[in-house]
């Protein structure tokens, strides 16, 4: 057998078993959160209706969710603004302790974000224009 290891299975198989796993992990999570109520079909604790009321008994309101998801936009945009400046300030603080007789390591490299990066922090930005709307709206 070609690609495979002591157990016998091929690289191709290990893969499949593999998604087949994670696919019956999210598929327990989902059934998990439909009974939960999650979705809104299902009377449960995690049910919006019942999410919300518990919120409002808090003194949750509409102005504090903005602030929230405002707050998560503004995470997503610039993390890796803050870890690239994070980094620089210890290869700053790293290389300054170095004697003349030690090499100097490497500058950190920069992380930049990817589609997935760029994806999440436009769709946070859709989501706070479109809850502004509406709660702004009446």
């Amino acid at each position: 057998m070609k690609n495979s290891d002591k157990s016998g299975y091929s690289d191709n198989a290990r893969y499949q078993l593999k998604k087949f796993g994670y696919n019956m992990v999210a598929l327990s999570l989902s059934i998990a959160l439909y009974y939960l109520g999650f979705f809104g079909t299902v009377e449960g604790p995690l049910n919006p209706c019942t999410m919300a009321q518990n919120l409002k008994s808090f003194g949750f309101s509409g102005h504090h969710l903005l602030s929230v998801l405002l707050v998560l936009f503004l995470l997503s945009l610039t993390w890796n603004w803050i870890y690239n400046s994070v980094m620089k300030l210890r290869f700053s603080f790293k290389n300054t302790k170095v004697g003349k007789a030690e090499e100097i390591t490497g500058a950190p490299k920069m992380l930049k974000k990817g589609k997935w990066g760029h994806t999440l922090w436009v769709a946070m930005l859709i989501i706070i224009l479109t809850f502004a709307f509406h709660m702004f709206k009446n």
